[in-house]
């Protein structure tokens, strides 16, 4: 996240809202939304968004040596907040006839996820995603 923020936002505090924005999304109160299919509105489940945010689990299985059964771990791979690299705002600007004034409505807002992804041999990519979508209370469903 860019903390060099404008003037007019220095006393924002970027981190703690992606935190925040983050919070709500991962405690399972809050609807977030495909970004990809945002005509449609398909949820995303809890699960589904824990997920576009990288959390994993990833098991090992191995033989032990001694008693020969397979043993397996498991290991979770948690929420890296410094993945979030900005946010996106999904807006509508319109004119008003009786001002003439130009009136942005912002509507939701989705984070920005940078991370690199593996690839087949021991190189690796940066991805860039939208992991979901959230409308503001005031927003319902995307109207």
């Amino acid at each position: 996240v860019n903390e060099s923020n404008p003037e007019f936002l220095e006393d924002i505090q970027v981190k703690q809202v992606v935190k925040t924005i983050i919070e709500k999304a991962t405690c399972g109160n809050t609807k977030c939304y495909s970004f990809t299919f945002r005509d449609s509105l398909i949820e995303h489940t809890l699960d589904e968004v824990k997920q576009s945010l990288g959390h994993e689990t990833i098991c090992y299985s191995e033989e032990n040596p001694e008693t020969y059964e397979i043993d397996t771990i498991c290991v979770d791979k948690d929420i890296d907040l410094r993945e979030i690299c900005g946010l996106a705002f999904i807006e509508d600007w319109y004119v008003n006839d009786s001002t003439m004034e130009i009136v942005k409505d912002v509507k939701a807002i989705a984070p920005i996820r940078a991370y690199y992804h593996s690839l087949e041999d021991t190189q690796s990519e940066l991805v860039k995603s939208i992991p979901f979508v959230m409308y503001l209370k005031n927003h319902d469903k995307g109207k």
